[in-house]
C-alpha cells in the first residue's frame, strides 16, 4: 500500500511539473518569429498600445491592426484604432490615446504576416488599468 501511494504521488508530481512547464514554450508559428506587444499608459510616450513583430526568413508582407476598447459596466466602447503595413520582414507600430485614471482598456491586436505564399493570422488580446 506504502509503494502505491509513493507511486501515485510520484505520477502526480511528474505531471505537475512537466504541465508546467509546456506553459513555458513559444507559440509555433509557421511565418512568425516573434511578437511583443502591450499597452503603457502614463508612459513617457503617452498612453498606447503598441506591436513589434518580426517575420521568418522569406516573409515578404506584414499587416497589422490595432483597436483599443474602454470598458463601461459590461461593454467594451471603442476608443480608436488604426492599422499599418510593410512589404518586409518587420514592423513596429502603435497607437496612441488618452487614457482616463481608473479606466480599463484593452487593446486586439490581428497580424497576417505572409511568406512563401501563405499567410498566418495572429490575433492577440491585452489589458490594462489606466492608473
Amino acid at each position: 500500500m506504502k509503494k502505491l501511494v509513493v507511486l501515485m504521488l510520484s505520477a502526480i508530481l511528474f505531471t505537475f511539473c512537466f504541465g508546467t512547464a509546456a506553459y513555458a514554450v513559444e507559440p509555433r508559428w509557421s511565418n512568425t518569429g516573434s511578437i511583443v506587444y502591450g499597452i503603457n499608459v502614463e508612459s513617457s510616450a503617452g498612453d498606447h498600445a503598441y506591436i513589434g513583430v518580426t517575420g521568418k526568413i522569406g516573409t515578404s508582407r506584414i499587416e497589422c491592426e490595432i483597436d483599443i476598447y474602454r470598458q463601461v459596466g459590461s461593454d467594451w466602447v471603442y476608443v480608436t484604432g488604426d492599422t499599418d503595413a510593410v512589404d518586409d520582414g518587420a514592423l513596429d507600430f502603435e497607437v496612441h490615446f488618452t487614457g482616463i485614471s481608473g479606466q480599463y482598456y484593452k487593446a486586439e491586436f490581428t497580424v497576417t504576416v505572409y511568406r512563401n505564399g501563405t499567410s498566418e493570422v495572429i490575433e492577440l488580446t491585452e489589458y490594462k488599468t489606466c492608473p
